[in-house]
Parts: structure tokens; C-alpha cells; sequence
């Protein structure tokens, strides 16, 4: 699991990146990667029916429209709504 570092407000950049390890130097590379080839191409937002999952039935991301729908809610038994 990536702890992320965040030193104090004054650490630089080098001194943030010298204080984790070469795995998790390599995740950043790896997650650096696919944002560069998932933002090189524009992108239209969806209108999405249904909340996405985000951990398995127990965390979703939706849209106002996701919150205010009881059916869905009570589809996925959806408790709890943070805004």
C-alpha cells in the first residue's frame, strides 16, 4: 500500500522524492504513465444511470441526481450520502 510522504509545507519537490521507496518511486512512474495516455485524448463527460463502484457494495460515487433517486438507493442499500 502507497503511504504518500508529504514531509513538511516547506520539503521540496527532491526532498519529498528522496523519502520513498524504490517501489513506491516506481507506482508514481507507473501511475504517471496512464494519466499522460488517459489525458492525451480528449475526453466528453457520460451521463451515468448508476453510481459507480468504487468498493465492492460498500462505497459508491454518484451525482446529485444518483442521491435524490430512492430506487437506486435502495437497489444498492444505500445508507449514508456525503456531499
Amino acid at each position: 500500500m502507497l503511504v504518500p510522504y508529504l514531509g513538511n509545507l516547506t520539503s521540496s519537490k527532491d526532498d519529498i522524492m528522496n523519502g520513498i521507496t524504490d517501489i513506491e518511486r516506481e507506482k508514481l512512474k507507473e501511475f504517471n504513465s496512464l494519466r499522460d495516455t488517459y489525458f492525451e485524448k480528449p475526453r466528453k463527460l457520460i451521463d451515468r444511470k448508476e453510481p459507480s463502484i468504487v468498493l465492492d457494495d460498500f462505497l459508491f460515487l454518484g451525482n446529485l441526481q444518483h442521491a435524490k433517486n430512492q430506487e437506486i438507493l435502495e437497489r444498492l442499500q444505500i445508507s449514508k450520502i456525503f456531499f
